[in-house]
This record gives structure tokens, sequence and C-alpha cells, in this order.
């Protein structure tokens, strides 16, 4: 960062290695750049453009998003404008059941990329302002999942994923819900019987529904998944 010009880093994924019979995947870095004018902004460009070049083994491309418009690496002169921006199609819309304190640290992980655009739906009002402004782009709403099943369903048709942070006790209906608009569902409860029942209809439908993806059952697995590999080095299995 500079008096002229500011950089930020939005998202950041850095791959293995591939090995030489695997097909290779790329890191990516996706960063904001904000300037004060043009002129600055397109020497910083370069500059970026000119590290790339200059480690020819990594094998790097750019790709520039401004103002909803993409341009590959030769119309880089094109940009006209001062701050880069992610494209509407790009969006995904991912609805966040529930505003507790799991939900902040969710909110903080997904809502750091400008490609996601969180939902927050909760039935204290009090609770939604301090998840929703952990992510760049977000909306609030209040919602009784309980009661409000008409608006529970509406709400899950328009988003590409939901998260239910809800009591364990209030997944199966938000189950249902996504089954019934083929939206995945994710859960951070132990998998309950109710849930189970659901495995033949998301096979026939193609819905994903991952439970167990919290603190309590991510300890038993990974204790587990500890045990099974000491088995095995074992040679008893």
């Amino acid at each position: 960062s500079t008096d002229n010009c500011h950089c930020d880093i939005i998202e950041c994924t850095v791959k293995p290695k591939p090995s030489l019979d695997s097909p290779a995947i790329k890191s990516t870095i996706l960063i904001k750049l904000t300037a004060e004018n043009k002129h600055v902004l397109d020497h910083l460009l370069s500059k970026i453009k000119q590290l790339v070049h200059l480690i020819t083994i990594a094998d790097a491309t750019i790709h520039y998003y401004n103002n909803n418009a993409t341009t590959d690496d030769n119309d880089a002169d094109d940009t006209n404008g001062c701050e880069t921006t992610a494209r509407v199609q790009d969006q995904r819309n991912i609805l966040l059941l529930g505003a507790g304190r799991v939900a902040s640290s969710v909110a903080t992980y997904l809502g750091k990329s400008p490609y996601h655009h969180l939902t927050i739906a909760g039935a204290n009002p009090n609770e939604l302002p301090a998840v929703a402004s952990r992510a760049l782009h977000s909306t609030q709403i209040v919602l009784d999942a309980t009661r409000d099943h008409e608006q529970l369903t509406h709400l899950i048709s328009q988003n590409h994923i939901v998260i239910s942070l809800l009591p364990a006790t209030m997944h199966t209906p938000v189950a249902r819900a996504c089954l019934a608009s083929r939206t995945p569902l994710v859960t951070a409860s132990y998998t309950a019987p109710d849930i189970t029942a659901l495995h033949d209809e998301c096979a026939r439908s193609g819905v994903t529904i991952v439970t167990e993806c919290g603190l309590d059952p991510g300890m038993d697995h990974m204790s587990a998944k500890r045990v099974v590999d000491d088995v095995t080095s074992r040679g008893v299995w």
C-alpha cells in the first residue's frame, strides 16, 4: 500500500506440486487493486505482468476483472477503471441458517471472497448484524425456521448451497426443503436417523447433503482416522 495505490489479497489457494503422472493443478490468487487514477493503476499492472513473465517455470497467466468484464493478458491496456470487481455471473449465493457464534467464523471464512454472497437468516434480529459484517457481500433476514416454512423454502431455492447451523432437531425440515429445490446442504450436527432416511431420495434427485462438519463430529472423525492409520501401519488390517 502507498499513498497512490492499495493492494488487497482477497483469496489465495495454494495447490500441491503435481507428480510426473498427474495433471497440473495451478494455484490461484485474487488481488484487488485500488488506485487514485488510471495511470497509477496501469503502472501497477505492468509491474505485476513483469513479475509473472519473469518466472517462466511457473507457467502463470493473468486474468483481469474490471467493471464486470473480463480481459485476457493481451488486453490489459483496456483496463479503464481504478478498482477490480467480481463478475455477477461468477457469484455464488450461500444461505447461512443460524447466527450464533459458529456463524461468525463461517461468515469470516466464506465472506472474504468477492464471489460469495452470504444471506444470513436467524430468528434473533440482534445477532444478524455482527455476523453479516464479517462478509464482503451479505444480506440479513429475520427468519424463524420452525414456523416460516414458506419463506424458508423460498430462500433455499434462491441460493446455490445451504449451511445449516441450527439445532440438530431442525435440520430435517431444512433438508426436505433442500431436496424439493435440489439445493445442496451442509450441517455441523451429527447425522440423525431422519436425515439418514433421506439417503435414497437424495441419490435419486442428485442432491448432496453433508452432515457432521462441526467441531465435535470433526474431533470424532479425526480420532477415528488416527486409530485406523495406526492399525493399518502395523499391518493388522
